[in-house]
């Protein structure tokens, strides 16, 4: 079938007719026939077991019109997770777009350990990871997530520690947008704050005598009402956070990425000669901030986990491998 006579839409096309067609034209990708199958899937509104069973169908104008611009987009390398507009995570339909990352499934092994061995779930369940050996004794209380992108780790930790006020930051304000409608579909409550890592969250006077942190806003931003304000522990410890997780880019600048990924945005990516810039600089704030914690979580590249060590001397940093056993992900904590 020629690619004319497909965009003629006055020529009813079959289910088969564009399956063979988008899979001719998606030959280079790594499976064209399963491409085509979730393109038409979703413009049909209907699974790959239906398609399977309706060869014969044939599409109206405007499935048609919908299969080609989902099929074109696709054939431009843009994720089928931009298409769609969302990405299953950890059993959570995450609103996604060019503004964010889409959330990977690899996050769901940090997402775990995060949970340690809590044994009760609320809406989600535990995603995937190795066997979990460590427990904590301590109840979260209060969680900040630093580069929240589409707030996807920030909602697991509102949904499965539901004690605990969750803040979350991005420096996008177009991330924050999509993190603060994935957080109203899921309904947690978070504090979100526009913010280049921790630049705008300090302790105001104020506040300090009440024991309390304060996320502070830029000019164009509401006030958070009172229940929003972060309590970031005890009064006697105002600036403490039990938990921080800063899943923050740790590209280097000179690897070669996918076509897919060079859709995503650069910054929520590269991070650097060496992938490290913000994680370098996040360190540096947490001490010129005198910010503590009880646990500070990161995912990192694998080769980075010797300088890694470095950046957070002084603390005690276990190191933690996915589901292959390479090392992705680190649990910094005060030396014991």
């Amino acid at each position: 079938m020629s690619k004319s006579n497909f965009e003629n839409i006055g020529n009813p096309q079959s289910v088969e007719d564009f399956l063979n067609f988008a899979g001719f034209l998606l030959k280079e990708f790594k499976n064209p026939t399963l491409e085509a199958e979730l393109l038409l899937s979703l413009a049909l509104e209907k699974d790959r077991v239906w398609l399977k069973t309706h060869h014969d169908y044939l599409l109206t104008a405007d499935e048609a019109r919908k299969s080609r611009e989902f099929l074109e987009r696709r054939k431009n390398h843009e994720p089928l997770a931009y298409i769609r507009g969302w990405k299953m995570w950890c059993d959570m339909k995450i609103k996604v777009s060019p503004d964010v990352l889409i959330p990977r499934d690899e996050t769901e092994i940090l997402a775990n350990y995060i949970l340690g061995n809590k044994s009760e779930l609320t809406q989600v369940r535990t995603c995937p990871s190795p066997d979990l050996n460590f427990s904590r004794d301590f109840e979260p209380k209060t969680i900040l997530d630093i580069g929240t992108g589409s707030g996807c780790l920030a909602i697991f930790c509102a949904k499965n520690f539901p004690q605990a006020e969750v803040t979350a930051i991005d420096i996008s304000p177009k991330a924050l947008q999509i993190a603060k409608e994935n957080a109203q579909t899921h309904k947690v409550e978070i504090n979100f704050i526009e913010s280049d890592l921790l630049e705008n969250i300090h302790i105001s006077p104020l506040f300090r005598q009440r024991g309390e942190l304060k996320g502070c806003l830029n000019k164009d931003q509401t006030p958070p009402s009172p229940r929003l304000i972060l309590s970031g522990g005890t009064s006697r410890d105002p600036q403490n956070f039990d938990i921080i997780i800063a899943n923050l880019p740790y590209v280097p600048d000179d690897i070669e990425v996918t076509e897919d990924v060079r859709k995503e945005p650069h910054n929520a990516i590269f991070a650097g000669e060496d992938g490290l810039d913000l994680i370098r600089r996040l360190a540096e704030e947490l001490k010129s901030r005198e910010i503590s914690f009880h646990e500070l979580w990161l995912e990192f590249w694998t080769a980075q986990e010797k300088e890694i060590k470095k950046i957070f001397a002084g603390f005690s940093v276990e190191f933690l491998p996915d589901l292959s056993g390479d090392t992705y992900f680190a649990k910094i904590t005060l030396e014991k």
